[in-house]
């Protein structure tokens, strides 16, 4: 009986440590997308919840930070920034595309 007890306390020991891991990719990502967040309301005046009203799918912008060799939002690039936003987002609104799209031509 004490052995089953013993061999349970591990397998819950197995549990905690994938979810501990999962824990820190997901607040790693929680703090991607707060980072992408901020970056577009501070660097191009979005207004607050954006990302839903443009139906973004922020997953996208940071496999595409990462996929750069990026760590944040804030290293990228505003023209590479503005690209991924611009290409995740399915419903931006005219005001939103025309100041990505400027700074897509800064050179």
């Amino acid at each position: 009986m004490k052995k089953h007890m013993h061999e349970e306390r591990k397998g819950a020991h197995k549990m905690d440590a994938l979810s501990w891991e999962e824990q820190q990719s997901r607040s790693i990502r929680d703090m991607m997308c707060s980072g992408i967040d901020v970056r577009c309301r501070t660097e191009f005046s979005f207004e607050p919840g954006w990302q839903d009203q443009a139906e973004c799918f922020t997953e996208m912008i940071i496999d595409g930070i990462y996929g750069q060799g990026y760590r944040t939002a804030r290293e990228v690039p505003s023209e590479a920034f503005a690209s991924l936003v611009l290409s995740s987002c399915m419903s931006l609104t005219a005001a939103q595309k025309a100041v990505l799209e400027q700074a897509l031509l800064v050179p």
